[in-house]
């Protein structure tokens, strides 16, 4: 009986030890297995997540919340029953919201209070009022988890403040699917609109040198300067399962997660939806990366994001991977709709992809899907960058600056499309692009020039026989529906296989039907 009634309550976090007492010592008949109906409303425990059975019927007048440690108790404010919770940071003290809640002021959670925040009874909502700072702090070696199978909402009201909603330094963490962080505007700058600093940082968490862990739930409609949605410096970010990070607006940068230093590992979950709105030169659509690490997973998505720069991720001085079936698809920027990294060592392996982004601009419309500059990226095994547009040049890639790309495994570019030059790839001032072992390169078309590569200036290209890039001048473009054929041409007005614009005027253009293993050289 105790191993069975150990297994049906490991789904339970926090399960009230005197609800499982009150099981053992008085409901269970003797030779009698599982839990049984009859457990009595005012018993406290968390059952399914703490909603129903755990908590009284007979709220009282005036109670917003209800400790379900030390017997169970109701409080009047939710500062109160944090200051009364105890817990451990392996099992947190169980706080239920009974009643919708208008904070005045600031919930702190401080050092050595570990506490689990839930909705009971009915959907709850803890709402901005009066105050303009964060609704809930968390100290250092302080912790907060937002769980629970009923709807909890942390909600700014859609008033003008100066702060995100929670402000982290020590660990929280989103593991109910029915909790939303929405509705926070933090644009209030206090030190003036030219201000050159972080002003109004995070819309709906701030994280600070703390741990933020998102397994479930959803961060939307949240405006900021910097981080939309999340602003981490020096911290920990992970975002996995059905996370959601949606919606979200920064003026300036990462419309859906800012992050400086540190480490954001993202292994499940969305960042969809979000935009950079000034119109001057802002970056970051989904993500900005500075000087940390950015590592996608799983089946981890950036999709549908928008910004002048970067319409989906912007890396600089970092490091940047994609792996498993990591996607990053259908944003759009100005220039560079899908991933610009700079001065970054970045890789894509497995079967990820960076695929039908837009750079969308009249003006200086490259790169539809990545653009190395500085640094390097790697794309290994079945890592495809596919279907991507640029207006301008570098419909799939493009390299500058001393940036170098290399192909290795069977990875493809394929079906990308430029207004100009370079279909596939555009290597440009010092940019290196290297194809190696059964690499291809198909199906990409180009206005002008080089409809697989086109190489200018002091870019350099190089390929080994294996490697496959071929096409014919003057072809129609591939069908747009996928997959592309291993051996559709590449096709452009000149140069449908590469432009070489550094060779001499017989040589520039190579146009060839022979195949995958005529050489370019």
């Amino acid at each position: 009986m105790i191993i069975l009634l150990a297994v049906l309550l490991s789904g339970c976090n926090n399960f009230n030890q005197s609800l499982e007492r009150y099981i053992a010592d008085h409901l269970r008949e003797d030779g009698e297995e599982g839990i049984p109906d009859n457990i009595p409303d005012d018993i406290p425990g968390d059952i399914s997540g703490g909603i129903s059975g755990g908590i009284p019927d007979n709220i009282p007048d005036g109670m917003v919340v209800y400790l379900m440690a030390n017997g169970g108790v109701f409080y009047s404010g939710l500062q109160e029953a944090v200051d009364a919770a105890g817990g451990t940071a392996a099992a947190a003290d169980t706080i239920a919201v009974v009643a919708d809640i208008d904070l005045t002021a600031a919930v702190s959670i401080p050092g050595g209070k570990h506490v689990r925040l839930i909705a009971g009874k009915a959907a709850r909502t803890i709402r901005r009022g009066s105050h303009t700072g964060s609704l809930i702090t968390v100290a250092v070696d302080g912790s907060l988890e937002l769980g629970g199978a009923l709807a909890l909402t942390l909600d700014g009201g859609g008033l003008s403040a100066q702060a995100a909603l929670i402000t982290v330094a020590g660990t929280l963490t989103m593991s109910g699917n029915a909790v939303t962080l929405t509705n926070n505007n933090n644009n209030n700058d206090p030190y003036g609109y030219a201000a050159d600093a972080y002003d109004t940082i995070g819309g709906a968490v701030n994280v600070s040198g703390g741990m933020f862990t998102m397994s479930a739930g959803t961060i939307t409609g949240n405006t900021a300067f910097y981080g939309g949605g999340v602003f981490m410096v020096d911290g920990s970010f992970i975002l996995s399962g059905a996370g959601s990070i949606s919606g979200n607006d920064a003026m300036f940068s990462g419309g859906g997660v800012f992050t400086e230093g540190g480490s954001f590992l993202m292994s499940g979950g969305s960042i969809s939806g979000n935009r950079v709105t000034d119109p001057g030169d802002v970056i970051g659509g989904g993500v900005t990366m500075l000087e940390g690490m950015f590592a996608m997973s799983g089946n981890s998505s950036v999709n549908g994001n928008t910004a002048v720069r970067a319409g989906g991720v912007y890396v600089e001085k970092g490091i940047f991977t994609m792996r498993d079936t990591a996607t990053i698809t259908g944003n759009s920027a100005g220039l560079c709709g899908g991933v610009f990294i700079i001065n970054t060592n970045g890789s894509m392996s497995g079967n990820s992809s960076i695929k039908e982004n837009k750079a969308t601009s009249n003006v200086d419309g490259n790169c539809g899907g990545l653009t190395v500059v500085g640094g390097s990226f790697t794309m290994n095994n079945n890592a495809a960058i596919t279907r991507n547009t640029a207006v301008d040049s570098g419909g799939g890639v493009y390299v500058e600056d001393g940036g170098t790309l290399k192909m290795d495994g069977s990875s493809s570019i394929t079906e990308n499309t430029a207004g100009s030059n370079g279909g596939g790839v555009y290597v440009y001032s010092g940019g290196t692009f290297t194809m190696k072992e059964t690499a291809t390169i198909t199906g990409n078309s180009a206005g002008v020039n080089g409809g697989g590569v086109y190489v200018r200036s002091t870019g350099k290209f190089d390929k080994n026989l294996n490697t496959i890039i071929y096409g014919t001048d003057g072809a129609s473009p591939p069908s747009s529906t996928p997959p592309i054929p291993p051996d559709a041409p590449n096709t452009a007005a000149t140069g449908a296989a590469v432009y070489d614009d550094n060779k001499v005027t017989a040589g520039k253009a190579r146009e060839t039907t022979l195949g995958p293993n005529d050489p370019w050289s």
